[in-house]
C-alpha cells in the first residue's frame, strides 16, 4: 500500500513536489520499498522514528520537514489521482484568503474497488471559514481526509493537537477555518481506503470517539455557542446520542448523564431517553446501514 501511495504522489503533474515519507516506526517492509524509490527518484525524502509516537507527532513531523507553501497529508493506505496537487494548488492560487482546499474523493476497498464518491460541495465553491466550521460542528468532517485536503503551510504552523487521535483531522481543520475561506472542489482527485468494520468497532467500543467528541466541545465549541444557530447546536447533541447508540451497539460502556458537552441538556436526556426506550427499531437501522457500507468487498 505504501509503494501505491508514494508512487501515485510522483506522478503528479503538478512539478513542483518533494515526497517526504515519515515512517512511525512501521514494522513492515516500509523502509526497504522507499529506499528503492530513493533511488529512482531524488524528491523522495525519508525520514524514520526512533519509535512510535502516536498520530499527531508523526503528523507534526511533518509539519517539520515540508518546505513548501502548501503542504497535503497523504495517508499510507491512499492514493492520489494525477491531476490532485494541481487543482488543490490552482484552486488555494485563485483564492489567496483560503487556507485549504478540499476535493471529492472516492471511497475504495483493499483491492481498489470503488464503493461511493464523496462531495464535500456539489460544486466548485469557495465558503468563509466560519460557515465551514458550523457545517463540520453539525454535521462532522464536512471537509475531507488528510489525504483530500492542501492547506498553506504557515497557517498550520500551531500544529497538530496532541490530545487528539480519531479527530485530528477535524481539529485542525476547525482551527485553519479560523484564518480563512477553504475552496471545494467537485472532482474526486483521491481514493481513499475504506477503514475495515473492525477498526471502526474497535474505536467505538472503546469509548475514544465520544471522549474527543467531548474534548473538541470544551475546547473549540463551548465559546462558540453564542454565535451559533439553533440548528447547528440541536444538530450536535442529536450526533451525540448518535454516538452514544453506536458504542452501544458494539458492546461498550457509556453513561450518558455524566455527558454535558452539549448545547441543550434538556433536549439531549430526552433523545437519550427516547433512545433507550426505541433501542431494539435504532440497532436494527444501524445494522442495516452498515451492511449496505460494507457490502462491496
Amino acid at each position: 500500500m505504501i509503494s501505491d501511495a508514494i508512487q501515485s504522489a510522483l506522478r503528479q503533474t503538478y512539478q513542483y513536489i518533494d515526497v517526504w515519507v515519515i515512517d512511525n516506526c512501521s514494522t513492515d517492509e516500509t523502509e526497504q520499498v522507499v529506499q528503492k524509490l530513493i533511488l529512482q527518484d531524488s524528491r523522495v525524502k525519508y525520514v524514520r522514528q526512533p519509535h512510535n509516537i502516536g498520530m499527531p507527532g508523526n503528523f507534526n513531523t511533518c509539519l517539520a520537514s515540508a518546505r513548501g507553501e502548501f503542504m497535503l497529508i497523504l495517508c499510507s493506505d491512499d492514493v492520489l489521482e494525477a491531476g490532485c496537487v494541481a487543482a488543490l494548488v490552482s484552486a488555494l492560487v485563485s483564492h489567496p484568503s483560503s487556507v485549504l482546499a478540499a476535493c471529492a474523493r472516492t471511497f475504495v476497498n483493499a483491492k481498489l474497488v470503488p464503493l461511493r464518491v464523496v462531495r464535500p460541495r456539489p460544486g466548485y465553491e469557495v465558503i468563509d471559514g466560519l460557515i465551514v466550521s458550523q457545517d463540520c460542528i453539525a454535521r462532522g468532517n464536512r471537509i475531507g481526509e488528510p489525504s483530500a485536503v492542501l492547506f498553506r503551510r504557515e497557517e498550520a504552523s500551531r500544529g497538530f493537537n496532541p490530545n487528539y487521535n480519531q479527530l485530528l483531522d477535524l481539529e485542525m481543520w476547525m482551527h485553519l477555518m479560523t484564518k480563512g475561506s477553504a475552496v471545494f472542489v467537485p472532482e474526486p482527485l483521491c481514493q481513499i481506503r475504506q477503514h475495515s468494520e473492525q477498526a471502526t468497532i474497535s474505536n467505538f467500543r472503546s469509548g475514544r470517539l465520544i471522549d474527543e467528541k467531548r474534548r473538541l466541545f470544551r475546547g473549540e465549541l463551548s465559546g462558540r455557542s453564542v454565535s451559533l444557530p439553533f440548528s447547528c447546536k440541536v444538530r450536535w447533541d442529536i450526533r451525540m446520542v448518535g454516538s452514544i447508540a453506536r458504542v452501544r451497539l458494539f458492546g461498550g460502556q457509556v453513561n450518558a448523564i455524566q455527558i454535558n458537552e452539549v448545547f441543550y441538556r434538556p433536549i439531549f436526556l430526552t433523545l437519550v431517553l427516547i433512545l433507550n426506550v426505541s433501542w431494539p427499531l435504532v440497532r436494527r437501522w444501524i445494522l442495516k446501514s452498515r451492511r449496505q457500507r460494507f457490502s462491496t468487498d
